[in-house]
């Protein structure tokens, strides 16, 4: 049935300010927590992910909260295909 995304916060070096992830098949669930800097943040938020969706993290979302989704949140086929898009880093990768 497919795999998880374990729960991460995509290192700063390595990638810009924003996060971008486009669904293209298969709807999934990717579950937020407050990273274990950020106090009172509350609790997990769920957000639906649905094919051909694109999800934006910015801001708190980006720096503040780990993100993943869980087994049981992925396609009952298991197919979930999706495109990241991060920004090159000075310094890293290929120009």
């Amino acid at each position: 049935r497919g795999h998880r995304l374990r729960d991460h916060c995509d290192h700063r070096s390595l990638s810009g300010d924003a996060i971008m992830n486009l669904s293209l098949a298969g709807d999934a669930v990717m579950t937020y927590r407050p990273a274990k800097s950020v106090r009172g943040g509350g609790g997990a938020v769920r957000v639906s992910l649905p094919r051909r969706s694109l999800q934006v993290q910015t801001g708190t979302v980006r720096y503040d909260y780990t993100h993943g989704i869980r087994l049981e949140d992925l396609p009952q086929d298991g197919r979930r295909v999706s495109i990241t898009f991060r920004q090159n880093v000075a310094g890293y990768g290929y120009y």
